[in-house]
């Protein structure tokens, strides 16, 4: 069974709708219900490459992490040029793929 640890401010539904509204995007309901319950967080006992899931408002990783790299909405952001269309990161691999 897989466990995940989030450090991550709880969000709801509201939360999740205005992300979608501001970003013109529809997010799976199975991903709406990890995020309410999760919004992100790391794998205990992690024997795949993901690092972090990424989360909706999420919490900096450290006292050094100003760009808030688990952050979807700042991923999202500043990154979402370079993703295929209707394509979203929802999680962080090895190497900062």
């Amino acid at each position: 069974m897989l466990v995940i640890n989030s450090n991550n401010p709880l969000i709801n539904k509201k939360r999740i709708s205005t992300f979608e509204k501001e970003h013109n995007i529809k997010l799976p309901n199975d991903y709406i219900d990890f995020l309410i319950k999760y919004n992100g967080g790391s794998l205990e006992n992690n024997n795949i490459a993901i690092n972090e899931f990424l989360g909706i408002d999420a919490s900096p990783i450290n006292d050094e992490d100003v760009t808030h790299i688990n952050d979807l909405e700042l991923h999202y952001k500043n990154y979402n040029k370079d993703y295929p269309f209707k394509c979203l990161p929802i999680a962080r691999l090895e190497g900062g793929n």
